[in-house]
């Protein structure tokens, strides 16, 4: 399944570790905090987070780009105050298994703070040769330019991006880049197929 490629690129929330329930706690706590609440429930953040899609521009579509950033912000630092609760869907040691010497990119839409605080802990921000967050780029997935960018810096195009949400594999597809679903490499790893 990965022998072929000479790259791999891994999504962060959802795919490296496991975070959606801490963003939707962090989230509601956040809309709760602004008095903006009013019906959303748990599942509409959570299907939003699933579709990768910045949620406040969907459910709130009436706030200005100040206020977006402003509770953006908070909910960062709610999901970092508690990252260490985040835990890893693959292990280093199943991501080492994967890359067998090849290089390894990380691109997500989390910032670069959060990045760190996810994976510092978890002793897996070294395995990564390159590592795009939202930080880096003006558009982040499903645009391509996220993952074109970490193709370029790795000087790597035979590669394929590992990832658990629709927006994944859409700029996967969009950047030129194979896509394959974080659970398929959970049962190729955890089966013996490296």
């Amino acid at each position: 399944m990965l022998w072929r490629y000479k790259a791999l690129l891994f999504d962060l929330d959802g795919t490296l570790v496991d975070s959606h329930g801490l963003w939707e706690e962090a989230a509601l706590q956040v809309l709760r905090e602004e008095g903006l609440l009013n019906g959303i429930r748990r599942e509409d953040v959570a299907e939003l987070l699933r579709k990768g899609h910045d949620y406040l521009e969907e459910i709130l579509p009436e706030l200005n780009e100040k206020e977006l950033r402003r509770m953006y912000r908070k909910t960062r630092e709610y999901v970092k105050e508690r990252a260490d609760e985040v835990r890893a869907i693959l292990s280093r040691e199943e991501v080492l298994a994967m890359l067998n010497g090849r290089p390894a990119g990380l691109v997500t839409s989390t910032s670069r703070d959060v990045v760190r605080a996810f994976l510092e802990p978890l002793e897996m921000l070294d395995l990564f040769d390159v590592v795009v967050a939202r930080d880096d780029v003006q558009n982040t997935k499903p645009h391509p330019e996220p993952i074109i960018r970490a193709v370029e810096e790795m000087g790597e195009f035979e590669c394929v991006y590992v990832g658990n949400t629709l927006s994944d594999e859409e700029a996967a597809l969009q950047a030129g880049v194979d896509f394959v679903h974080v659970e398929a490499v959970v049962r190729y790893v955890r089966g013996g197929h490296i």
